[in-house]
């Protein structure tokens, strides 16, 4: 029992400690995909908070102060994306009860504008449009998952974001994540057919079928909300696993028994490294 323990624990050292070291976990982000023409827009995104993560309001810098600032070209190097800088000074001055983080740029190839690192939660979307020098401006928005998808409507100069993320998507990735991760443990099974019969697969297969669907889908939710569905899927292996040893120890028959210890942790470990794959 104490090396079943001592395996237990070097898992859970190998595999959680680099997920919880400083700044390498997963992070939130927004992704705005246009349905309409973007030439020549420039889009940033308004925070209700003075202070999100990193980035700080911009509200206390004139364009006077920072035109003339000595540090302004490595300032607004740092800052711009690649917008002009004429164009940033525009953002720069406009007035909103939002705040301004000084990051504007144009949207990719993809149609798509994307804030990958510490987007604010409640938000307005910003658009400067250089071929009638003037802005558009949308209602507040809040991000509704981790990582958030908005399809973007421009009509009238008006700005209307709705929920575009890939449900559909997901839910057929989860079935598929089940399916394959009980697939695995059943072939690992195979190993032992010499001394599991058709009780112990039985018992495998629907000990699979309850761990599987509960600890997948519970992954997803987590990743949805949190992004730290990796840690979940981690810890809820071990928790899996000791669950099946138990459950095998007390339901195989007695020749059979030393055996499972052995498949738990082979079909487990497997399984962890496939879910890992596919997630």
């Amino acid at each position: 029992m104490k090396k079943i323990w001592l395996i237990i624990s070097l898992f859970l050292v190998l595999f959680i400690t680099p997920l919880v070291s400083a700044d390498t976990g997963p992070k939130p982000y927004i992704s705005l995909q246009f349905s309409d023409d973007t030439t020549n827009l420039y889009i940033t995104l308004l925070g209700e908070d003075e202070y999100n993560g990193p980035w700080i309001s911009f509200e206390e810098y004139s364009s006077d102060e920072l035109s003339y600032s000595e540090n302004s070209a490595n300032f607004y190097e740092a800052t711009s994306y690649n917008t002009p800088f004429n164009i940033f000074i525009k953002f720069l001055n406009y007035k909103d009860d939002y705040y301004f983080y000084g990051l504007p740029y144009s949207v990719n190839e993809n149609n798509e504008y994307k804030w990958y690192y510490y987007p604010p939660d409640n938000f307005k979307v910003l658009i400067y449009n250089a071929d009638t020098d003037s802005f558009s401006i949308s209602q507040a928005y809040s991000c509704y998952a981790f990582s958030s998808y908005y399809e973007v409507s421009l009509s009238d100069g008006n700005i209307t974001l709705t929920n575009n993320y890939n449900y559909t998507k997901e839910i057929l990735l989860l079935i598929l994540r089940i399916v394959i991760t009980i697939a695995v443990e059943l072939v690992v099974a195979l190993i032992f057919i010499k001394w599991f019969k058709k009780r112990e697969f039985l018992i495998i297969l629907f000990t699979n079928i309850a761990t599987q669907i509960i600890l997948n889908v519970l992954v997803n939710l987590v990743t949805y909300f949190t992004g730290l569905g990796i840690i979940i899927l981690i810890l809820g292996e071990i928790i899996v696993l000791i669950l099946e040893l138990i459950t095998y120890l007390l339901t195989f028959r007695k020749g059979t028994k030393g055996f499972s210890v052995t498949y738990v942790f082979l079909a487990n470990i497997l399984s962890f490294i496939v879910g890992i794959l596919l997630l």
